[in-house]
Order: C-alpha cells, then structure tokens, then sequence
C-alpha cells in the first residue's frame, strides 16, 4: 500500500504533511485582528478532510503511528482557529475527525498493538480540546496557542 501512496512511504512523509497544513493558516490570527473569509473557511474544510484522510490511512493501511498522530495534532491546531473564528460546523467536524482516526487505529490495533498510541493519543486529543473550549467558553476570548 505504500507504494500506492508515497506520502505515508516512511514515517516522515505524512508527518511533515500534516505538520505543513498549519501554515496555510497563517493569515488568521485571530477574529480581532482579521476577518475570516469564504475561501478560508473552505480551505479549512478542505485541510480538515485532508487530515482526517490521513490519519485514518496511516492507522489502517500502513500502521504509521506518527503520521496518525501528528495528523491529530494538526487537527487541534485547525480546531483553535475554527474556534476563534466561531466556524461551529468545522469544529464538529474536527471533533468527529478524531473519533473516525480513533476508531481506525483502534481497529488495526487487534492486528497490530502499536496502534493503540494512536487510541491514547486521540483521547488525550479530546480533553485537550475540552479543556480548551471551556476555556473560550467561559473568557469569552480568543484561543492562545
């Protein structure tokens, strides 16, 4: 399967992918200080979907932890901005990005045990993300990476 997809051919390629998403957002510091727009938020969507591909692949087909996991680290990094700029429907849809590389790695993992880091790795996700939101929620503010 590796062959079929490069990216994931060693355990660099999809971490640096998934490392190199956060770059095309940039642009976005924060609400305060510059307007969301369209295109951003589709290239948003786009790199949510991107990334949860990638996650999931790495855990299914290939084993790749570090892929997976820096996959998800990304996500949150995508899951503050989305938050800052109150997109609610791409933060929905991170959360369930998360869930779905979960559940993958979590089935490799009755083949191959190592995938359960990527198990653990995803619920530590999860509270962070938790964590967090109620954070926002409760300041009212914008996200500090």
């Amino acid at each position: 399967m590796r062959c079929v997809v490069p990216l994931l051919a060693d355990n660099k390629g999809g971490s640096i992918s998934a490392e190199f998403v956060t770059r095309l957002f940039y642009h976005l510091p924060g609400p305060k200080e510059v307007e969301i727009k369209t295109k951003d938020i589709s290239l948003l969507n786009s790199a949510v979907d991107f990334l949860v591909w990638l996650g999931k692949f790495a855990a299914e087909f290939t084993n790749n932890v570090s892929s997976s996991k820096s996959s998800m680290n990304t996500l949150y990094e995508l899951f503050v901005t989305a938050l800052s700029y109150g997109e609610k429907k791409v933060v929905r849809d991170i959360l369930d990005g998360i869930q779905e590389i979960m559940n993958a790695a979590y089935e490799g993992a009755k083949e191959d045990r190592k995938l359960l880091a990527v198990v653990t790795h995803a619920k530590k996700m999860e509270k962070k993300i938790s964590k967090t939101y109620e954070r926002v929620s409760h300041q009212g503010t914008r996200v500090s990476r």
